[in-house]
């Protein structure tokens, strides 16, 4: 159940095994199936998640149309981050796209070890900087890149989100329509 988890974490933080446990037993365990709606917009997000298996998709529904802004593969957190910290209704969707095995953290807990547990509070922190450089990244990007260069710096940075997110999900991260994704993925090979 906390194998990946505790690979990652063997690698940031070796011989912190009992730190490992403090923290796993603050998480809980969760299947939840295809297309399950995690967070729907409006909620207010108590919860982080750590994605043991599968893939859980961020979007926004903008004028009727759902606008996919991320994917996030296992190993990885997701979560919406400005309802979760400031306990604010979310402007974000989350869903299951695949059967998924989850991690859940609350966030009382989260808080609870961001108090007391050192080794967590130093992994809250690359969470939290791993996400903002993201965001940073991909605004810059959205804002000075066209299309193609958009295409080569995602699939260079996220090779694995090519192998696995369906199309129509990279082309909505992407901002392009999935025939120009198909157009750009038989040019760039």
């Amino acid at each position: 159940m906390f194998t990946l988890f505790k690979t990652i974490f063997g690698q940031q933080f070796p011989g912190k095994e009992a730190d490992f446990s403090l923290i796993t037993e603050q998480f809980q365990f969760k299947k939840v199936s295809r297309k399950t709606m995690i967070l729907k917009e409006g909620s207010v997000c108590k919860e982080f998640f750590f994605i043991n298996s599968g893939m859980i998709r961020t979007f926004i529904n903008h004028d009727g149309e759902d606008v996919t802004t991320w994917v996030a593969l296992p190993g990885t957190i997701e979560t919406s981050a400005q309802s979760f910290l400031k306990q604010t209704p979310s402007s974000l969707n989350l869903q299951a796209i695949t059967d998924c095995e989850l991690l859940v953290m609350s966030r009382e807990s989260y808080y609870h070890l961001l108090q007391t547990n050192p080794v967590f509070n130093r992994l809250a922190i690359q969470m939290i900087e791993n996400f903002y450089l993201r965001i940073e990244d991909r605004f810059h990007s959205y804002l000075f890149l066209s299309a193609e260069e958009r295409f080569r710096k995602m699939k260079t940075q996220y090779p694995f989100h090519f192998d696995k997110v369906p199309l129509k999900y990279l082309a909505s991260i992407l901002r392009i329509k999935p025939e120009t994704l198909s157009r750009l993925r038989k040019k760039i090979k």
